[in-house]
């Protein structure tokens, strides 16, 4: 029997972020601009939107939930598991994850990875940028993708 599949919707600047759970695990984050399932919300998918919310009015740095591991190619696992690492207020070049992986030719395909990521903000896809400056693409669009940085600089930051 499948799991049950909960969905809590967050309105945020940037749009609607639809958080999707399964019994207590995150398996979805979808950003503003895509089509998100329509279900009815649980406590684990309202408190994952209350983390995310607490993480865009810059008030948490860390995630505390039960994220489910996605479905994927070992090499986008891999990807998956190196973008984790990438602490709060920094960034790593799609060909730094690349060399962390042991794939150092496959820059273009760590950027595949993360554009497949099924729990984008949960795992910090927006955290790499290109090597030759910019921040690249992201699901929610560049300009989300600049915020989020930015945001994340700027707690760093009044934290010091």
């Amino acid at each position: 029997m499948p799991a049950v599949t909960n969905a809590s919707v967050l309105s945020t600047r940037f749009g609607e972020i639809t958080v999707v759970t399964q019994g207590n695990r995150v398996v979805r984050v979808v950003l503003p601009g895509h089509d998100a399932p329509l279900a009815a919300p649980s406590d684990a998918s309202e408190r994952a939107a209350t983390h995310i919310a607490q993480y865009l009015s810059h008030s948490r740095t860390q995630w505390n939930l039960d994220i489910a591991v996605p479905a994927g190619t070992p090499f986008q696992l891999a990807v998956w598991r190196a973008l984790t690492a990438i602490p709060f207020g920094e960034t790593r070049t799609y060909g730094q994850i690349a060399e962390a992986i042991g794939h150092p030719r496959a820059a273009r395909a760590v950027g595949t990875a993360c554009a497949l990521n099924p729990v984008p903000l949960l795992v910090p896809c927006h955290r790499v940028v290109p090597a030759g400056g910019g921040v690249g693409n992201y699901a929610g669009g560049t300009a989300m993708k600049a915020a989020l940085l930015g945001m994340e600089r700027e707690v760093i930051a009044h934290a010091s």
